[in-house]
């Protein structure tokens, strides 16, 4: 996966994925919980599309505008906006994006006050684009109405923008690590099991990506 590609010239029909910051979380020398969540960028220059999935908390403000630019990328370029759920280090910075449709959770808002009606309760992905395959799927668990964002890559592989369905590659093994923050956890769980079936590399909310082993 073309991950790190930081080309304003990418060209195809398919979409290449770019992390755009690594999320963390962790307690810091004082006992403060620090964390802030990962965010990236689909971009897809044959369709005019560009997908920002989670935007940081308020305060990434001119650090998003700066990742933007180096991909020659202001923030009405941005296409699609999707906040994998309501909380603020996700959502932050949504009204940087007056030119973006948005999905936040089970909201979709194509402009203003235009309400878009989707029901994702039955398993019922949101498609932002046909080829190259760019689907908003519904991953509840960690809140009552998470979604994910699946693509296509450009190398073909399934790449799943996971917010907080996985914490980071360690939750695997470790189940604290995301059980702890679980609204739902047999939800969660649930939601957890069936992407694995079928991703090839998870984006996290609060880590790096890493690559799915099939077992």
């Amino acid at each position: 996966m073309r991950a790190l590609m930081t080309s304003c010239d990418v060209i195809g029909t398919m979409a290449d994925v770019f992390v755009l910051r690594d999320g963390y979380g962790h307690e810091d020398e004082t006992g403060t919980y620090r964390a802030n969540c990962t965010i990236s960028l689909i971009k897809c220059p044959a369709m005019k599309i560009n997908v920002l999935v989670d935007t940081g908390s308020p305060w990434d403000r001119d650090f998003l505008v700066a990742k933007l630019t180096e991909h020659c990328l202001t923030p009405d370029d941005v296409t699609h906006v999707v906040g994998t759920h309501g909380h603020v280090d996700h959502i932050g910075n949504l009204n940087l994006f007056t030119s973006a449709t948005h999905i936040v959770s089970h909201d979709i808002v194509s402009r203003g006050d235009r309400y878009t009606l989707h029901d994702f309760r039955l398993d019922n992905p949101y498609r932002i684009a046909e080829s190259p395959r760019i689907d908003v799927i519904p991953t509840p668990g960690h809140t009552g109405r998470d979604v994910s964002v699946l693509v296509r890559a450009h190398d073909e592989e399934n790449v799943l923008i996971a917010g907080d369905l996985f914490e980071n590659e360690r939750d695997l093994t470790d189940e604290k690590l995301w059980k702890d923050n679980s609204e739902c956890p047999e939800i969660q769980a649930e939601s957890r099991r069936r992407v694995l079936e079928f991703a090839d590399w998870i984006i996290p909310g609060h880590g790096r990506k890493f690559r799915v082993v099939k077992k």
